[in-house]
């Protein structure tokens, strides 16, 4: 299997959680709710980051951290995060949010299992080491006049 790390051999391709398939998300579905996080208010966005500087917060993301992000929105804007989450992990949010074998705790458990399968602390951390890297680059290349 060339070209494969052993991250990528490692990693479940899907998780059955609650009755429910949790699989790798394509990218087409990461870009659609990108799309609908654009529409979130900045009001919304305060109170999802109180302490104000929702850079900061976003470059010092961990696993634990986005755990605490979406419960967070869960409680600040609960039709929207499940509306989100849903679309995130492919599944119908109507059957998710009418299923009492679910309810909050599955919600979260389907959450951890999505962030696992689709290795998001490793994305946060490439994401952040690129971030870096382009305020680096950015920095480093002002006029000298």
């Amino acid at each position: 299997m060339a070209g494969k790390t052993s991250v990528d051999l490692s990693l479940p391709k899907a998780r059955k959680v609650r009755g429910y398939t949790i699989d790798r998300m394509p990218i087409g579905r990461f870009l659609a709710a990108a799309r609908r996080l654009d529409e979130v208010p900045g009001e919304v966005l305060a109170a999802l980051f109180p302490a104000g500087d929702i850079g900061k917060a976003l470059a010092t993301l961990d696993r634990a951290g986005m755990m605490t992000l979406c419960v967070r929105a869960l409680t600040v804007l609960p039709e929207k995060a499940v509306s989100l989450f849903a679309e995130l992990m492919g599944l119908d949010e109507h059957a998710l949010t009418d299923d009492p074998n679910v309810g909050l705790g599955g919600l979260l458990e389907m959450i951890e299992a999505w962030m696992e399968v689709n290795n998001l602390e490793n994305f946060i951390i490439a994401a952040r080491t690129l971030a870096c890297r382009v305020r680096a680059g950015m920095t480093g290349t002002g006029s000298n006049g």
